[in-house]
């Protein structure tokens, strides 16, 4: 009966660590994403600074919204 019990408790801790590595790798892909993404909004933030937000400036130099009418 104490190995039946040794045995189940080592199954449970075996799923319990596999649980918790899982849980680590998962969570380790959603920081690399989350740094991925405030760098994509630094570079965003600053591309709409130095447009001034404005849609201007076509290919052929013409304006494109109508605040100029």
């Amino acid at each position: 009966m104490d190995v039946v019990i040794e045995v189940l408790f080592s199954i449970l801790t075996a799923i319990i660590l596999t649980m918790i590595y899982r849980l680590m790798t998962w969570l380790t892909r959603l920081e690399k994403q989350i740094i991925e993404l405030k760098t994509d909004m630094k570079w965003l933030k600053a591309y709409i600074l130095k447009t001034n937000g404005n849609n201007q400036g076509d290919k052929d130099g013409v304006a494109t919204d109508n605040t100029d009418v």
